[in-house]
Formats: structure tokens, sequence, C-alpha cells
């Protein structure tokens, strides 16, 4: 597996991020590869909010468990 950062089509290690949006819980970022100019996004998220996350999934599936 590859990292996000990591070009899919040519293998380049760098990427250049040409745009980026927050929301609530992700970083959207559009990425393109300085090398062969292929494009892809990766979606980010805060380590605080990923942890809620979890936790309320686990309550979540708790209350509809019983």
């Amino acid at each position: 597996m590859t990292c996000p950062r990591q070009c899919r089509a040519c293998g380049e290690e760098r990427s250049d991020v040409i745009e980026t949006r927050e929301t609530s819980l992700t970083i959207r970022r559009r990425r393109v590869c300085p090398r062969c100019q292929e494009r892809w996004t990766t979606y980010e998220m805060h380590e605080a909010d990923a942890r809620w996350l979890r936790n309320n999934r686990h309550h979540e599936a708790e209350y509809w468990s019983g």
C-alpha cells in the first residue's frame, strides 16, 4: 500500500497541495504529482475528532444492541 501522499501513477514520493477545504470533521486536499501531473484527493481527520467518532460509534452500538 502506498502513502496517501505518494503518486499512484509514477510512485513519486512528493506531492503538491493545490486546494484545501475544511469541513466540521475532515480536511479535503487536492494533490498533484510534480513529476507526472497526476491529481488525486486525500481526506484527513483531526486526531481528537477521530477519537470522538470512535467513542460515539461505540456508544451508539451499545445503545442499539441492548
